[in-house]
């Protein structure tokens, strides 16, 4: 074998995205393990991203497979060859990621055309006398066409050396799980609800229970809200109207399984969102978005455009009223 023709490091690194923002690549925290990207920690596939110390997701709990959501923008990483790229690589031995490579490299998922990669920090490099952009960072945004197993291929073509270039005889591989976005609707009646709570702003809160249905393919549903108090009464200052906003998980109370190609369709039935308040007054929640464990990889939310609004009022008992009466002294006339 020509001794240029090296075979490239499999570390395709898996991490989260923030959508929409803008990225620092990327410092290496443990050589070959992990990687930093935007304050997120990127391991090398197939080593274990959990907590060491957990028995049931610790040592042997390796992540073969990545785990993706449709709509999600996910990241990927591979280290380019050390021959072909020394200026990718520092002193000790460590890869710089903020740094341009030689090498070009090929991104696709396998048996689906139409789903190109975008190069974060792409350079200019020049392969086989043809000028293109390349980039061992890529991002792929995932479509509702793709769902269940895929897998992303990656190969590198490292620069011309003494009039060759030398194409890797290898490819490096990711399998990859597509799941489908979580969903949340309300359930019911979605006004005119109210409940009483004597006892609300004397050291005791109140819980606002709203019944939802949901599905995940995660697990761990969160959902977002904004609330609008409004005090009892007929002349309010709307200076007492807050606005607040919160999150609150789903709490199940049925749910069922459903299995997919390679994927656990959870629905729940009957969930609830429970939300704490302190005092007497008109509550007006609106669910704006929801996340899944998958989701959370990449803060990314999902909005909720329909069935999103429960109104709620929470009642005093009424005060305790002073009575009235003739007195037994009474002036006669």
């Amino acid at each position: 074998m020509n001794k240029y023709v090296f075979k490239m490091m499999i570390a395709l690194l898996i991490g989260l995205f923030v959508m929409g923002g803008t990225s620092a690549y990327g410092q290496l925290i443990d050589p070959g393990r992990t990687l930093e990207l935007d304050d997120r920690v990127l391991y090398e596939r197939g080593y274990n991203t959990t907590n060491p110390a957990d028995p049931q997701t610790g040592p042997g709990q390796a992540e073969e497979r990545d785990l993706v959501m449709v709509g999600a923008t996910v990241p990927y990483f591979i280290v380019p060859d050390r021959i072909y790229n020394p200026e990718y690589y520092d002193n000790n031995d460590d890869w710089e990621a903020t740094e341009k490579t030689e090498s070009q490299f090929s991104w696709l998922v396998r048996g689906v055309n139409t789903l190109l990669p975008t190069f974060i920090r792409p350079n200019t490099i020049q392969y086989g006398g043809t000028e293109s952009k390349s980039s061992p960072w890529v991002t792929f945004t995932w479509p509702n066409n793709v769902l269940g197993f895929q897998t992303i291929e990656v190969k590198e073509m490292p620069p011309e050396l003494f009039g060759l270039a030398c194409e890797s005889s290898d490819v490096s591989e990711i399998p990859v799980t597509v799941i489908n976005q979580p969903t949340l609707k309300l359930n019911g009646n979605n006004s005119d609800n109210s409940e009483c709570a004597p006892n609300i702003g004397v050291g005791s809160e109140f819980w606002i229970e709203i019944p939802i249905e949901a599905t995940t393919e995660s697990s761990d549903i969160i959902a977002k809200y904004t609330m609008v108090f409004t005090p009892l009464g007929s002349n309010v200052d709307p200076d007492d109207i807050i606005t607040t906003e919160g999150t609150v998980p789903v709490t199940f109370t049925s749910s069922e399984i459903t299995e997919l190609e390679g994927r656990d369709l959870i629905e729940i039935d009957e969930g609830l969102l429970k939300i704490s308040v302190l005092k007497h007054g008109k509550y007006d929640i609106t669910i704006t978005s929801i996340t899944d464990h998958v989701a959370r990889k990449w803060d990314f939310d999902i909005p909720i455009n329909t069935l999103n609004k429960f109104e709620f009022t929470v009642l005093p008992s009424p005060a305790k009223g002073r009575i009235f009466h003739v007195p037994n002294r009474f002036i006669s006339n």
